[in-house]
């Protein structure tokens, strides 16, 4: 899949290639950008040098998501597809700053996760998640952070 996006006086090229389980993404542009200044623009339609403090977060957490999808597929290939992550996420948090998830589904119903927080104070985490249903799950967690603890979550869809 190509898509084409004129930002200002840039043209840029994103290019979507593998299937969804294995996605390839290749960014381009005219006139040639670093790969930071062409995701900067797609995001933020400017530069990465002309962002604040809050946006150059943003971006930091944005490229870390595209890194993870390359990392989980370099993981792959050294563990194999039984041990290797079936998701790999970067969250990021206004308080503890970014984080990033590995996960495995153990079963359809059941994940397990790692999460190490990037932030200067470090920590990580387990966390496992049974689903019962669609709409119900329990959540539990143990780590050095200070969110341990077991959680009953309902979800509902309002359509």
């Amino acid at each position: 899949m190509d898509v084409n996006l004129r930002v200002g006086s840039t043209q840029v090229f994103i290019n979507l290639k593998g299937s969804a389980f294995s996605p390839k993404l290749v960014l381009s542009s005219e006139p040639p950008m670093s790969q930071t200044d062409i995701l900067s623009s797609i995001i933020f339609g400017r530069s990465a040098q002309s962002l604040n403090a809050g946006e150059t977060r943003q971006l930091s957490a944005q490229a870390l998501a595209l890194l993870g999808l390359r990392g989980r597929d370099r993981l792959e290939s050294v563990l194999g597809p039984t041990l290797s992550p079936d998701v790999v996420t970067v969250y990021t948090e206004a308080q503890t700053g970014s984080s990033l998830e590995a996960g495995k589904y153990l079963s359809q119903d059941l994940y397990l996760r790692y999460r190490q927080n990037l932030g200067p104070d470090g920590g990580q985490n387990v966390g496992l998640e049974y689903r019962f249903s669609p709409h119900l799950s329990v959540e539990s967690q143990i780590g050095t952070t200070r969110d341990s603890g077991v959680d009953a979550v309902f979800t509902w869809d309002f359509k």
